[in-house]
């Protein structure tokens, strides 16, 4: 195994990554990866995100459990993740299994292989995971010396479709559940190893069944509707010989609720990504759950009660996240962040704390009802870049009936006050195919997009003209019905049906001439239809899934990737037909394949949240209101935890600090105050006051003391710092977008007072020499930052900045230069490189074997063909820069070498111009060649001698 894992690094680094695309997602070297020693931990675990780097390390969840599973002393966790189609190719053709991203081991020698559920569209992406980690795709043909492979995440509210992969699913919130899995597994093989006990992988999953939250698909038989039922006691009998009806398998499985939001259930350490991901920020999770109830959506329901963080812990993470990972940007989590009642509060103090240091808060998407421009205008600062509403329906009526809770008049005031306070762009997200949709309602989405296209028409000149027309970009999404909402029985539109919508939109737009001032993304029907399909779906999709894998499918989450035509094909040779599958009709209330789970709900909720739909009703929030008697409180024995209490007396409404805020009825007024001013509207609040019974409070009342605070960050400049820094190693598959964005994250973290540029988008101000290329390694690169203090001791700076820096990107040299100097490559007479060559498939096939050919007469061939190569009075290559057809430019590359010298049969000395790029010459030198380059040093105009850089 040992020799396996060399290959695995070895053969990772010198072929494979050079060859594919964005390599540095494959490293595993990112600050703050935990790299726990492997033969000390007692249990194993590898997280997998079943889709790319870039969206797996954006993913709270995997963050989340990895943090507190390495926080075990006894306990591991490392990362995987799918490999883009490029990495599969090569690694199936070198044999090389999939691998955990810190340890280097294949994925086949963990305990527990979890994979994270969060979209449909991932499936054919997990049965790939568990291939290249050469598993057994089915549980029935795995044992105990296989790991216990587990999912979690939003798509296990329906686990059918993937139950037969899949040893046990976790149902619900893992943060206690993930350990004592951990836990339960290793007494269960203790007792094995003492008792001599001949149990297997059944018996152990078994007790793993009786675990709050645990799914084990295989003790579940189906009925003639595919509904899994528990196995007969007796079925079970050669599992527990001694009692047979000691353990059952449970049902239905009750979803495991995390009650309280604490510190171990935010991650604010974890490996921070080198390159970009698509959340490439700090996240703190404000609140969990969402009890608006919109009935479309799955996780508003599945993720019942609401659970909130108190402002003062915000605060306090902000500060050690920050600290910690050295992220520019903190965006709060929540489902419905305007909901959070301590929501002006945290961000006030979250902006007010790091806003100086160049760290900026985000706001995520906004209601309309309860948008403070206000909030918004300061935590933006001078970026008003955009702002995000959904309000999901055109009409008041479609809104009733999706329970969204927005009116007209609602929409169109948020809309407004962000255009009114300097906003240049807005996002807006409609949703059409819902139950129930009339064009009336397709008409009410192209009312609100003319009003808003046409707003500056109304707006008054500004002295410069009228205002500009606010850039509007709008989502048209396609509605998929989701199990556990009113409208999971509700048949989905045909695909045909959802392109007449899409056209009708387009068309209304063009019509009232305000389609050019819209950016419209619809997404596609197809990939709607498929994840309706699997989001209901019995086991019988399973076998669809499998075959269409075998057929290549991969990474259909993606539009390049999906083919629609290979779905259909594949479900039709299983007898099944999937546009007919999301457009049956359910009958509401009959159970469905889902149905073995429980989220809490009493039987008849779901049924009268549909009959509201029906009548057009709306549910209000019952933090905000009385308790709708759903089921989830009483049943899972939990309740809401808010900041703030503004329910009516709802019994299931707990405040984070109840005994102080409830012996001061002052304090519970002052509770009402902060909800007015949090949320901008006098109707509104009027409105509470009359249902709840309060005094009257007077308009004046209302208004805020506290002014919005505009943080300039450091923007003068008392010294500047030349840095030189190496750039070794697994750093060389970085680019220098990458590597700049490591070290301004590491410059962070140091607390050193950095100065930011002035204007728009304020960041770090650094100045580099020039851009290295990707897979050169550097003994030191030049870079200039700008402190907005005088640091006197140097070699103290140079202690404090390597200290938030990995071994192989170090700062070597420290120096203060004045205000005047510059980088620049003018001032560069030459640049040194080794080049130290690893493959070259011309010289392989004249010699047959390189590593058997005698060492002289294969340095005298290299030898004759660098002389012939410099001999030559032009080089032509084909650059990099691109021709307005887009080709590559050919130019002459000759004049740039300066010289070219063999140190030895492996190695080779380029001395080349400032700006010539090595590997042109070395392609040039040797076709069909691979060399591991290194920057060693340049010669400066200034100075006599090489200067290592």
């Amino acid at each position: 195994m040992t020799d396996l894992i060399k290959m695995i690094s070895t053969k990772l680094r010198n072929q494979i990554l050079p060859q594919v695309q964005k390599p540095g997602q494959y490293l595993g070297n990112e600050w703050g990866a935990a790299h726990k020693d492997w033969d000390s931990a007692k249990s194993r675990m590898v997280l997998v995100y079943p889709d790319l780097y870039e969206l797996g390390m954006s993913n709270f969840g995997l963050k989340l459990l990895y943090q507190i599973v390495n926080n075990h002393p006894d306990y591991l966790c490392d990362r995987a993740f799918a490999v883009m189609p490029d990495m599969e190719e090569m690694m199936r053709a070198n044999e090389m299994p999939l691998w955990s991203w810190e340890a280097n081991k294949p994925l086949a020698e963990f305990d527990f292989i979890g994979i994270s559920l969060a979209y449909e569209l991932c499936y054919t992406n997990v049965l790939n995971v568990l291939d290249l980690a050469g598993l057994p795709l089915k549980t029935k043909d795995r044992d105990l010396s296989h790991p216990l492979v587990f999912a979690g995440g939003p798509a296990c509210f329906n686990p059918e479709p993937m139950a037969e992969y899949f040893d046990f699913f976790i149902i619900g919130d893992g943060e206690e559940l993930i350990l004592e899995i951990q836990d339960l597994c290793l007494n269960f093989l203790e007792a094995l190893r003492l008792e001599g006990s001949k149990a297997g992988r059944e018996d152990l999953l078994l007790q793993l069944s009786q675990l709050q939250g645990v799914y084990v698909p295989s003790l579940y038989e189906l009925d003639e509707n595919y509904i899994p039922r528990p196995i007969e006691p007796s079925s079970l009998t050669a599992l527990q010989p001694s009692n047979p009806t000691a353990l059952q398998p449970p049902y239905p499985v009750e979803k495991r609720i995390t009650q309280y939001l604490t510190d171990s259930n935010n991650p604010i350490s974890g490996p921070v990504p080198h390159i970009k991901t698509v959340q490439d920020k700090q996240v703190l999770e404000i609140r969990r759950g969402c009890d608006r109830g919109c009935r479309f959506c799955q996780v508003g329901y599945t993720y019942l009660p609401v659970r909130e963080r108190s402002a003062e812990d915000l605060l306090r993470l902000s500060g050690e996240s920050v600290k910690q990972s050295g992220y520019e940007d903190i965006t709060l989590l929540s489902l419905s962040a305007s909901d959070y009642t301590c929501l002006t509060e945290a961000a006030h103090a979250i902006n007010e704390e790091h806003a100086e240091n160049g760290v900026g808060l985000s706001m995520p998407s906004q209601r309309a009802d309860r948008f403070n421009v206000q909030l918004a205008d300061e935590v933006s600062g001078a970026r008003k870049s955009g702002m995000t509403f959904a309000p999901e329906a055109g009409t008041e009526r479609m809104r009733r009936i999706i329970n969204k809770g927005l009116s007209e008049a609602e929409i169109k005031r948020a809309i407004q006050g962000t255009y009114d306070k300097g906003w240049k762009q807005i996002k807006l997200y409609f949703m059409i195919g819902l139950p129930f949709e009339e064009d009336a309602d397709l008409d009410g989405i192209i009312d609100i997009l003319e009003w808003a296209a046409n707003l500056h028409r109304a707006t008054g000149l500004n002295g410069k003209g009228r205002k500009a027309p606010l850039k509007i970009t709008c989502t048209i999404s396609t509605f998929v019905p989701k199990t556990f909402t009113a409208f999971q029985w509700f048949p989905q539109c045909s695909v045909a049906e959802f392109y007449r919508k899409q056209k009708y939109i387009r068309d209304g737009l063009r019509q009232r001439r305000v389609a050019k001032h819209i950016k419209l993304n619809c997404t596609e029907p197809e990939l709607a239809m498929i994840e309706s399909v699997l989001s209901r779906g019995d086991r019988r999709w399973g076998q669809v899934i499998q075959k269409l894998w075998e057929t290549g499918s991969r990474m259909d989450s993606w539009s390049e990737h999906f083919n629609i035509d290979r779905w259909q094909t594949v479900a039709a040779e299983c007898g099944l037909d999937i546009e007919k599958e999301v457009t049956k009709h359910r009958e509401p209330g009959s159970k469905q394949p889902w149905d073995v789970l429980t989220i809490g709900f009493t039987d008849k909720f779901l049924v009268h949240e549909w009959q509201q739909a029906v009548d057009e009703i709306e549910t209000a929030p019952c933090t905000e209101n009385k308790c709708h008697a759903c089921g989830v409180c009483f049943n899972l024995d939990v309740k809401n935890i808010v900041g703030v209490d503004l329910s009516d007396s709802n019994p299931f409404v707990e405040t984070l600090d109840q005994d102080s805020r409830l012996a001061d009825q002052d304090v519970m007024k002052q509770e009402w105050l902060i909800r007015a001013q949090k949320y901008h509207d006098l109707l509104l609040f009027l409105d509470a006051l009359v249902n709840t019974g309060m005094a009257v409070i007077e308009p004046e009342q209302l208004v805020s003391s506290k002014q919005p605070k505009i943080i300039v960050r450091n923007t003068v400049c008392k010294q500047r710092i030349k840095l030189k820094i190496t750039k070794l190693g697994d750093y060389r598959f970085a680019s220098h977008l990458d590597f700049q964005r490591l070290l301004e994250r590491a410059f962070r973290r140091s607390g050193l007072p950095l100065v930011h540029s002035k204007g728009f988008n304020q960041r770090i101000k650094i100045s580099w020499m020039n851009a290295l290329s990707l897979f050169v390694e550097s003994m030191g690169e030049y870079l200039i930052i700008e402190l907005a203090e005088v640091f006197e001791d140097l070699d103290k700076l140079k202690e404090i900045l390597n200290q938030e820096l990995p071994e192989q990107a170090r700062i070597v040299e420290v120096t203060e230069i004045s205000s005047k100097e510059r980088l620049s490559l003018e001032d560069v007479l030459e640049t040194v490189y080794t080049a130290k060559l690893i493959q070259n498939d011309e010289l392989s096939s004249q010699n047959n074997d390189l590593g058997n050919t005698d060492k002289d007469e294969f340095q005298q061939k290299l030898d004759q063909s660098l002389t012939t190569f410099l001999d030559q009075g032009e080089i032509v290559v084909i650059g990099v820069k691109k021709d307005p057809r887009g080709k590559g430019q050919s130019k002459n590359i000759r004049d740039n070498i300066i010289g070219m010298q063999f140190l030895d049969s492996e190695q080779l000395e380029l001395r080349l111009t400032s700006t010539q790029r090595p590997d042109e010459v070395l392609n040039a030198f040797l076709t069909n060649s691979k060399w591991s380059i290194c920057k060693q040093e340049q010669v400066f105009k200034t100075t006599k001698t090489p200067e290592l850089v």
